[in-house]
């Protein structure tokens, strides 16, 4: 009797501990973010089904009058005082895409990604190359936009690129740690040229410049502006 007793309770407590086990692993459904994620603090890629998602932004400072969409539903944005805005939503059963669009219209609204400006100073005139990463209406691809102004002469051209381009930009700058550049700042500035880097990361958009950059900060600009012109010649022909 006590045997069988025994052997019940260890049963019950099994079955309890795969139950608990079961629960522990709950099956998570992914986040398409359509290369948006960086305009988000406390993105994650996947959740479990029932999960209380809030998601803070900056969102109303980086593109007026454009909302969130939780596949075709816009998401409404509210604000705490502490934390900024933000929006919520309980993840359903199944993946989902998070994207940005105008809510005013049903036109594409672009978000600025990131930005390249590099000028030098050329005896009493100024030559420059701007580099403008932007989202993209196309499923994971970002535009980018060089404008080019040399001999008072202005060129601009746009390519559409794979989004991964604009996730290595990013992998780059957390490589050499450039959003703690302003606290380690020990370079002057570089007469006669001046380069700046902007860049959306984590809801936030992080700006490091010539001005204040590390002893080897130039390095970075270097790579970063090869890295942009390979990607552009990969994928597409010069016009």
């Amino acid at each position: 009797m006590k045997a069988t007793a025994y052997l019940t309770i260890c049963i019950v407590l099994l079955s309890t501990a795969v139950l608990v086990l079961a629960g522990c692993h709950q099956k998570e459904y992914e986040v398409d973010y359509n290369s948006f994620q960086h305009l988000f603090s406390n993105a994650e890629f996947s959740y479990p089904k029932d999960k209380k998602v809030i998601l803070y932004t900056t969102l109303p400072d980086i593109c007026q009058g454009c909302a969130v969409y939780l596949d075709q539903e816009e998401l409404k944005l509210f604000h705490d005082n502490r934390k900024g805005d933000y929006v919520c939503f309980v993840m359903p059963a199944h993946d989902i895409q998070l994207t940005v669009r105008n809510s005013l219209s049903d036109q594409f609204q672009a978000v600025l990604l990131a930005n390249l400006y590099d000028a030098v100073q050329a005896n009493e005139s100024t030559e420059s190359t701007e580099i403008v990463i932007l989202s993209s209406p196309v499923k994971d691809t970002v535009l980018i936009e060089i404008s080019i102004r040399q001999d008072d002469v202005d060129q601009t051209f746009s390519y559409q690129v794979p989004s991964a381009v604009y996730e290595q930009c990013i992998e780059l700058c957390e490589k050499w740690e450039t959003e703690n550049w302003s606290e380690r700042s020990d370079t002057d500035s570089i007469e006669g040229r001046k380069i700046v880097f902007k860049y959306l990361y984590k809801g936030k958009m992080i700006r490091v410049s010539t001005e204040e950059m590390i002893d080897e900060g130039m390095a970075f600009f270097q790579q970063m502006h090869t890295y942009l012109f390979e990607r552009i010649n990969e994928f597409n022909k010069l016009k």
